[in-house]
Protein backbone atom coordinates (compact mmCIF):
# COMPACT_ATOMS: atom_id res chain seq x y z
CA UNK A 1 0.00 0.00 0.00
CA UNK A 2 3.09 2.46 0.67
CA UNK A 3 4.91 1.47 -2.43
CA UNK A 4 1.77 2.51 -4.29
CA UNK A 5 1.49 5.85 -2.61
CA UNK A 6 4.92 6.43 -3.14
CA UNK A 7 5.09 5.41 -7.21
CA UNK A 8 2.03 7.64 -7.13
CA UNK A 9 3.83 10.68 -5.91
CA UNK A 10 6.91 9.98 -7.99
CA UNK A 11 4.76 9.79 -10.87
CA UNK A 12 3.20 13.35 -9.96
CA UNK A 13 6.51 14.72 -9.56
CA UNK A 14 7.19 13.53 -13.14
CA UNK A 15 4.29 14.63 -14.68
CA UNK A 16 4.95 18.59 -13.10
CA UNK A 17 8.45 18.60 -14.39
CA UNK A 18 7.14 17.30 -17.82
CA UNK A 19 4.63 20.44 -17.56
CA UNK A 20 7.03 23.00 -16.39
CA UNK A 21 9.46 22.12 -18.60
CA UNK A 22 6.83 22.35 -22.00
CA UNK A 23 5.84 25.32 -20.64
CA UNK A 24 9.60 27.07 -20.30
CA UNK A 25 9.47 25.62 -23.88
CA UNK A 26 6.54 27.43 -25.26
CA UNK A 27 7.48 30.81 -23.41
CA UNK A 28 11.00 30.17 -24.70
CA UNK A 29 9.62 29.06 -28.54
CA UNK A 30 7.07 32.11 -28.26
CA UNK A 31 9.77 34.63 -27.72
CA UNK A 32 11.78 33.62 -30.34
CA UNK A 33 9.56 33.38 -33.01
CA UNK A 34 7.45 36.46 -31.95
CA UNK A 35 10.69 38.44 -31.42
CA UNK A 36 11.49 37.70 -35.18
CA UNK A 37 7.94 39.20 -36.12
CA UNK A 38 8.19 41.62 -34.30
CA UNK A 39 11.45 42.80 -35.68
CA UNK A 40 10.23 41.40 -39.26
CA UNK A 41 7.25 44.00 -39.10
CA UNK A 42 9.32 46.98 -37.25
CA UNK A 43 11.49 46.76 -40.85
CA UNK A 44 8.41 46.40 -42.97
CA UNK A 45 7.03 49.54 -41.57
CA UNK A 46 10.21 51.04 -41.77
CA UNK A 47 10.71 50.34 -45.61
CA UNK A 48 6.88 51.36 -46.28
CA UNK A 49 7.79 54.67 -44.22
CA UNK A 50 10.31 54.84 -46.43
CA UNK A 51 9.24 54.03 -49.56
CA UNK A 52 6.16 56.72 -48.78
CA UNK A 53 8.49 59.32 -47.73
CA UNK A 54 10.19 58.84 -51.16
CA UNK A 55 7.41 58.85 -53.31
CA UNK A 56 6.55 62.11 -51.54
CA UNK A 57 9.55 63.94 -52.03
CA UNK A 58 9.95 62.37 -55.58
CA UNK A 59 6.22 64.28 -56.91
CA UNK A 60 7.66 67.19 -55.01
CA UNK A 61 10.95 67.59 -56.60
CA UNK A 62 9.57 68.74 -59.58
CA UNK A 63 7.36 71.66 -58.30
CA UNK A 64 10.05 72.47 -55.70
CA UNK A 65 12.71 72.42 -58.61
CA UNK A 66 10.91 75.24 -60.80
CA UNK A 67 10.12 77.37 -57.55
CA UNK A 68 13.43 77.47 -56.92
CA UNK A 69 14.43 78.40 -60.38
CA UNK A 70 12.20 79.95 -61.52
CA UNK A 71 10.41 82.03 -58.67
CA UNK A 72 13.93 82.29 -56.00
CA UNK A 73 16.07 82.57 -58.67
CA UNK A 74 15.08 84.96 -61.15
CA UNK A 75 13.74 86.86 -58.83
CA UNK A 76 17.09 87.16 -56.99
CA UNK A 77 18.53 87.66 -60.22
CA UNK A 78 16.11 90.48 -60.92
CA UNK A 79 17.13 92.27 -57.99
CA UNK A 80 20.84 92.18 -58.60
CA UNK A 81 20.14 93.24 -62.33
CA UNK A 82 18.52 96.47 -60.88
CA UNK A 83 21.66 97.16 -59.76
CA UNK A 84 23.32 96.53 -63.35
CA UNK A 85 23.45 97.63 -66.60
CA UNK A 86 24.24 96.45 -70.11
CA UNK A 87 27.85 96.72 -71.36
CA UNK A 88 27.98 96.92 -75.26
CA UNK A 89 31.94 96.22 -75.26
CA UNK A 90 31.22 92.44 -73.46
CA UNK A 91 27.94 92.04 -74.28
CA UNK A 92 27.07 91.41 -69.83
CA UNK A 93 26.24 92.99 -67.51
CA UNK A 94 28.51 95.03 -65.26
CA UNK A 95 27.69 96.79 -61.72
CA UNK A 96 26.26 100.56 -61.95
CA UNK A 97 24.99 101.44 -58.20
CA UNK A 98 21.40 103.12 -58.71
CA UNK A 99 22.11 104.66 -61.91
CA UNK A 100 18.93 102.09 -63.30
CA UNK A 101 16.77 103.81 -60.27
CA UNK A 102 17.80 107.70 -61.45
CA UNK A 103 16.86 106.28 -64.58
CA UNK A 104 13.32 105.23 -63.57
CA UNK A 105 12.46 108.76 -62.34
CA UNK A 106 14.03 110.60 -65.46
CA UNK A 107 11.99 108.79 -67.33
CA UNK A 108 8.70 109.48 -65.39
CA UNK A 109 9.28 113.07 -64.68
CA UNK A 110 10.11 113.97 -68.67
CA UNK A 111 8.81 110.81 -70.92
CA UNK A 112 5.69 112.71 -72.33
CA UNK A 113 4.01 109.49 -72.46
CA UNK A 114 4.46 108.26 -69.24
CA UNK A 115 1.23 110.57 -68.09
CA UNK A 116 -0.72 108.19 -70.51
CA UNK A 117 1.01 105.62 -68.81
CA UNK A 118 -0.78 106.51 -65.71
CA UNK A 119 -3.73 107.38 -66.62
CA UNK A 120 -4.53 104.58 -68.53
CA UNK A 121 -3.22 102.18 -65.97
CA UNK A 122 -5.98 103.12 -63.66
CA UNK A 123 -8.45 103.40 -66.16
CA UNK A 124 -7.96 99.59 -66.58
CA UNK A 125 -7.73 99.29 -62.93
CA UNK A 126 -11.16 101.19 -62.30
CA UNK A 127 -12.75 98.93 -65.25
CA UNK A 128 -11.73 95.83 -63.18
CA UNK A 129 -12.55 97.12 -59.98
CA UNK A 130 -15.80 98.85 -60.25
CA UNK A 131 -16.59 97.63 -63.72
CA UNK A 132 -16.25 93.90 -64.17
CA UNK A 133 -16.01 92.63 -60.61
CA UNK A 134 -20.03 93.89 -60.03
CA UNK A 135 -20.85 92.35 -63.36
CA UNK A 136 -18.87 88.89 -62.80
CA UNK A 137 -20.76 88.93 -59.06
CA UNK A 138 -24.16 89.41 -60.13
CA UNK A 139 -23.88 86.92 -63.17
CA UNK A 140 -22.73 84.56 -60.78
CA UNK A 141 -26.03 85.17 -58.52
CA UNK A 142 -28.22 84.32 -61.19
CA UNK A 143 -26.32 81.13 -62.17
CA UNK A 144 -26.48 80.44 -58.20
CA UNK A 145 -30.12 81.20 -58.17
CA UNK A 146 -30.57 78.48 -61.13
CA UNK A 147 -32.55 81.17 -63.06
CA UNK A 148 -33.90 80.86 -66.39
CA UNK A 149 -30.85 79.83 -68.58
CA UNK A 150 -29.13 79.66 -66.08
CA UNK A 151 -26.48 76.80 -67.02
CA UNK A 152 -26.39 78.28 -70.71
CA UNK A 153 -24.92 81.85 -69.23
CA UNK A 154 -23.00 79.88 -67.00
CA UNK A 155 -21.17 78.13 -70.00
CA UNK A 156 -21.30 81.33 -72.55
CA UNK A 157 -20.51 83.60 -70.15
CA UNK A 158 -17.36 81.30 -69.00
CA UNK A 159 -16.28 80.73 -72.95
CA UNK A 160 -13.74 83.66 -73.44
CA UNK A 161 -11.81 82.66 -70.51
CA UNK A 162 -11.56 79.10 -71.83
CA UNK A 163 -11.01 80.16 -76.13
CA UNK A 164 -7.60 80.85 -77.31
CA UNK A 165 -7.02 85.08 -76.69
CA UNK A 166 -6.00 84.97 -80.20
CA UNK A 167 -9.27 83.16 -81.32
CA UNK A 168 -10.92 86.01 -78.98
CA UNK A 169 -8.97 88.71 -80.71
CA UNK A 170 -9.57 87.62 -84.15
CA UNK A 171 -13.40 87.55 -83.60
CA UNK A 172 -13.39 90.85 -81.86
CA UNK A 173 -11.27 92.84 -84.42
CA UNK A 174 -13.53 91.49 -87.45
CA UNK A 175 -17.05 92.03 -85.61
CA UNK A 176 -15.68 96.15 -85.15
CA UNK A 177 -14.32 96.16 -88.68
CA UNK A 178 -16.85 94.45 -90.26
CA UNK A 179 -20.17 93.64 -88.41
CA UNK A 180 -19.70 97.21 -86.60
CA UNK A 181 -19.99 99.44 -89.60
CA UNK A 182 -23.22 97.91 -91.03
CA UNK A 183 -24.65 98.19 -87.69
CA UNK A 184 -23.99 101.84 -87.23
CA UNK A 185 -25.20 102.35 -90.59
CA UNK A 186 -28.29 100.36 -90.09
CA UNK A 187 -29.11 102.66 -86.96
CA UNK A 188 -28.03 105.88 -88.77
CA UNK A 189 -25.16 106.64 -86.62
CA UNK A 190 -21.64 108.04 -88.10
CA UNK A 191 -19.32 105.42 -88.12
CA UNK A 192 -15.59 105.29 -86.68
CA UNK A 193 -13.41 106.39 -88.98
CA UNK A 194 -11.01 103.80 -87.36
CA UNK A 195 -12.17 101.76 -84.05
CA UNK A 196 -8.39 100.80 -83.50
CA UNK A 197 -7.00 104.42 -84.38
CA UNK A 198 -5.70 107.00 -82.15
CA UNK A 199 -9.03 108.39 -81.39
CA UNK A 200 -11.05 105.80 -80.74
CA UNK A 201 -8.32 102.64 -80.19
CA UNK A 202 -8.20 103.49 -75.95
CA UNK A 203 -12.20 103.39 -76.40
CA UNK A 204 -12.14 100.63 -78.15
CA UNK A 205 -9.90 98.23 -75.53
CA UNK A 206 -11.70 98.98 -73.00
CA UNK A 207 -14.85 97.51 -74.42
CA UNK A 208 -12.70 94.16 -75.44
CA UNK A 209 -11.98 94.20 -71.64
CA UNK A 210 -15.49 94.19 -70.35
CA UNK A 211 -16.54 91.95 -73.03
CA UNK A 212 -13.50 89.36 -72.98
CA UNK A 213 -13.93 89.75 -68.85
CA UNK A 214 -17.79 89.58 -68.64
CA UNK A 215 -17.97 85.94 -66.37
CA UNK A 216 -14.31 85.61 -65.45
CA UNK A 217 -14.29 84.52 -62.47
CA UNK A 218 -17.96 83.08 -62.37
CA UNK A 219 -16.83 79.78 -61.54
CA UNK A 220 -15.42 80.84 -58.44
CA UNK A 221 -17.80 82.93 -57.19
CA UNK A 222 -20.49 80.38 -58.27
CA UNK A 223 -18.30 77.65 -56.11
CA UNK A 224 -17.91 79.84 -53.16
CA UNK A 225 -21.59 80.83 -53.09
CA UNK A 226 -22.69 77.15 -53.42
CA UNK A 227 -21.33 76.41 -50.28
CA UNK A 228 -23.49 78.84 -48.17
CA UNK A 229 -25.98 76.61 -46.05
CA UNK A 230 -29.42 76.02 -47.80
CA UNK A 231 -30.77 75.82 -44.40
CA UNK A 232 -29.84 79.77 -43.66
CA UNK A 233 -31.47 80.59 -46.59
CA UNK A 234 -34.83 78.62 -46.27
CA UNK A 235 -34.88 80.54 -43.39
CA UNK A 236 -34.42 84.23 -44.82
CA UNK A 237 -37.70 83.22 -47.39
CA UNK A 238 -39.87 81.80 -44.74
CA UNK A 239 -39.24 85.00 -43.10
CA UNK A 240 -40.04 86.62 -47.00
CA UNK A 241 -37.01 87.61 -48.38
CA UNK A 242 -36.63 89.09 -51.62
CA UNK A 243 -33.98 87.96 -54.07
CA UNK A 244 -31.98 91.50 -53.98
CA UNK A 245 -32.46 91.48 -50.45
CA UNK A 246 -30.99 88.56 -49.95
CA UNK A 247 -27.82 89.29 -51.78
CA UNK A 248 -26.92 91.95 -50.15
CA UNK A 249 -27.19 90.93 -46.53
CA UNK A 250 -26.77 87.34 -46.93
CA UNK A 251 -24.59 86.30 -50.36
CA UNK A 252 -22.30 88.83 -50.37
CA UNK A 253 -21.40 88.99 -46.89
CA UNK A 254 -21.29 85.47 -46.90
CA UNK A 255 -18.70 85.55 -50.48
CA UNK A 256 -17.04 88.96 -49.47
CA UNK A 257 -13.80 87.05 -48.40
CA UNK A 258 -13.34 85.61 -51.92
CA UNK A 259 -14.52 89.56 -53.46
CA UNK A 260 -11.70 90.58 -50.67
CA UNK A 261 -8.97 88.31 -52.79
CA UNK A 262 -10.03 89.47 -56.37
CA UNK A 263 -9.61 93.02 -55.34
CA UNK A 264 -6.43 92.86 -53.34
CA UNK A 265 -5.21 90.84 -56.40
CA UNK A 266 -6.42 93.88 -58.53
CA UNK A 267 -4.58 96.32 -56.53
CA UNK A 268 -1.25 94.27 -56.60
CA UNK A 269 -1.18 93.71 -60.02
CA UNK A 270 -1.56 97.77 -60.70
CA UNK A 271 1.68 98.10 -62.12
CA UNK A 272 1.81 95.39 -64.84
CA UNK A 273 -1.98 95.94 -65.93
CA UNK A 274 -1.47 96.16 -69.70
CA UNK A 275 -5.23 95.69 -71.08
CA UNK A 276 -4.95 93.29 -74.28
CA UNK A 277 -2.86 95.78 -76.40
CA UNK A 278 -0.13 93.49 -77.27
CA UNK A 279 -2.42 91.27 -78.53
CA UNK A 280 -4.07 94.31 -80.79
CA UNK A 281 -0.97 96.19 -81.84
CA UNK A 282 2.32 94.22 -80.56
CA UNK A 283 4.79 96.64 -80.33
CA UNK A 284 3.78 99.31 -82.34
CA UNK A 285 1.08 100.57 -79.89
CA UNK A 286 0.15 104.30 -80.11
CA UNK A 287 1.86 105.91 -77.23
CA UNK A 288 -1.20 107.37 -75.87
CA UNK A 289 -2.29 104.00 -75.25
CA UNK A 290 0.62 103.36 -72.90
CA UNK A 291 0.37 101.10 -69.43
CA UNK A 292 3.06 100.84 -67.31
CA UNK A 293 2.94 97.05 -67.72
CA UNK A 294 2.73 97.32 -71.82
CA UNK A 295 5.83 99.95 -71.79
CA UNK A 296 8.44 97.60 -69.87
CA UNK A 297 6.76 94.50 -71.57
CA UNK A 298 7.51 95.52 -75.01
CA UNK A 299 11.17 97.31 -73.79
CA UNK A 300 12.40 93.79 -73.28
CA UNK A 301 11.27 92.11 -76.22
CA UNK A 302 14.01 91.05 -79.03
CA UNK A 303 17.19 91.15 -78.85
CA UNK A 304 17.10 94.82 -78.17
CA UNK A 305 15.54 94.48 -75.28
CA UNK A 306 18.31 92.90 -73.51
CA UNK A 307 20.15 95.90 -72.37
CA UNK A 308 16.88 97.20 -70.83
CA UNK A 309 16.56 94.29 -68.57
CA UNK A 310 18.21 96.62 -65.35
CA UNK A 311 16.11 99.46 -66.54
CA UNK A 312 13.04 97.05 -66.11
CA UNK A 313 13.87 95.18 -62.92
CA UNK A 314 14.95 98.78 -61.08
CA UNK A 315 11.07 99.71 -61.78
CA UNK A 316 9.82 96.21 -60.80
CA UNK A 317 12.10 96.99 -57.05
CA UNK A 318 10.47 100.06 -56.71
CA UNK A 319 6.78 98.78 -57.93
CA UNK A 320 7.01 96.20 -55.11
CA UNK A 321 8.09 98.87 -53.02
CA UNK A 322 5.01 101.00 -53.66
CA UNK A 323 2.54 98.33 -54.03
CA UNK A 324 3.25 95.90 -51.15
CA UNK A 325 2.46 98.08 -48.03
CA UNK A 326 -1.19 99.08 -49.90
CA UNK A 327 -1.18 95.27 -50.55
CA UNK A 328 -0.87 94.23 -46.86
CA UNK A 329 -2.13 97.10 -45.74
CA UNK A 330 -5.60 97.29 -47.78
CA UNK A 331 -5.84 93.11 -46.64
CA UNK A 332 -5.25 93.80 -43.13
CA UNK A 333 -8.51 96.42 -43.51
CA UNK A 334 -10.26 93.94 -45.20
CA UNK A 335 -9.97 91.20 -42.68
CA UNK A 336 -10.19 93.61 -40.04
CA UNK A 337 -13.95 94.90 -41.11
CA UNK A 338 -14.92 91.36 -42.22
CA UNK A 339 -13.19 88.25 -40.59
CA UNK A 340 -13.40 85.19 -42.85
CA UNK A 341 -16.41 83.11 -42.40
CA UNK A 342 -16.45 79.37 -41.86
CA UNK A 343 -19.23 77.76 -43.06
Amino acid sequence: MFGKKKSEKEEWKVKRVVKNAMYDASVFIHQKVFSRLRKNRRGTMKKAKLKDRLFIWCMLAIPLTMFCVFYIGVNFNSILLAFKEYDSLTGGYKWAEFSQFKLFFDTIANEPFMKYAIRNSAIYFSVSLFVLLPIQVMNAYYVYKKRFLGKFFKVMLFMPSILSTVVLVTIFRFFATSGLPDICKALGIKVPDSVFGLKHGMTTMIVYTIWQGFGGSIILFVGTMTRIPTSVVEAAQIDGITPLKEFFSITLPLVFPTVMVYIVSTVSGFFTLQGPLFTFYGKEAYKEHYTFGYYYFVSILGDAGVKNYPMASAAGLLFTVIIAPITLGLRKFFNKICPPVDF
